[in-house]
């Protein structure tokens, strides 16, 4: 399959908050709003899934701040 197949079957969160309007990711894939609510991404968009719990949604994944330094291992 070409890339250019496998990316038009990509789909977009399409709702009034997107996955980059979020602050914050969850190491269980959920995004966190600057209100403390926590939304799954799915096909039809950002569902809300309620306040956010560690214990439901996963810690918060820290952003690295120094990117050029990363390296693939």
């Amino acid at each position: 399959m070409s890339t250019k197949s496998k990316r038009s079957k990509l789909k977009i969160a399409s709702s009034l908050d997107a996955a980059g309007d979020m602050r914050h990711v969850t190491e269980k894939g959920y995004f966190l709003d600057p209100n403390g609510d926590a939304y799954i991404n799915t096909p039809d968009g950002l569902l809300l899934e309620g306040e956010y719990n560690p214990d439901t949604h996963g810690l918060i994944v820290p952003l690295a701040k120094n990117r050029s330094k990363l390296k693939i291992a």
